[in-house]
């Protein structure tokens, strides 16, 4: 993607931040740090392997299987971004993401390796054919002014209609919490 993100995963984005924003948070102690590094390290290096465990609490416990628990923990919040944007659209980021887990072949990764092996190209000589590619994209298309001009009214729209919204506002933190805590779907 010229821009590296595109709608869709901005959307579960959102969806996994705000999940982040909300989920419990316990303090992180040594030895359970040193598992964080050894699965990332794990994860990074040998993600696409089959089977591949990984630690949680001194258990093993498959990285497929545990994706697709923090995936169904994050299904919450695109639901609930979902409906007050009255959209689909951050369920639907999540199912993609789901597809991603169950097969590996829809992952970026497996399409720079598909590229590459097509192409007969080391990675170095990929990653600049891409780069050349997507600044030729960049350079091709120039923005016309009325239209750089709509973003510029949009984006102080934004911020007009933001301090509004944050003006009226009378729920304190603790009351949103109370009500994000008691929502039913």
């Amino acid at each position: 993607l010229p821009l590296g993100i595109d709608a869709e995963q901005i959307h579960f984005l959102d969806a996994f931040l705000l999940y982040c924003l909300l989920a419990d948070s316990p303090a992180c102690h040594q030895a359970e740090n040193r598992e964080i590094e050894q699965n990332l390290a794990m994860t990074v290096n040998r993600g696409r392997e089959p089977g591949l465990k990984l630690s949680r609490n001194g258990d093993e416990i498959e990285l497929k299987e545990w994706a697709t628990v923090l995936l169904n923990d994050i299904r919450h919040t695109a639901d609930i971004l979902d409906h007050s944007h009255n959209t689909g659209k951050y369920s639907a980021s999540l199912e993609v993401q789901s597809g991603k887990v169950m097969d590996a072949e829809k992952t970026p990764s497996a399409r720079v390796l598909k590229a590459m092996a097509e192409q007969h190209s080391p990675f170095c000589r990929f990653g600049m054919k891409e780069s050349e590619r997507t600044q030729k994209a960049f350079n091709d298309d120039q923005v016309k002014s009325a239209r750089r001009n709509e973003f510029i009214a949009a984006s102080k729209q934004s911020l007009t209609d933001q301090t509004a919204i944050e003006e009226s506002d009378s729920l304190s933190f603790d009351e949103f919490l109370a009500q994000w805590n008691d929502y039913r779907i």
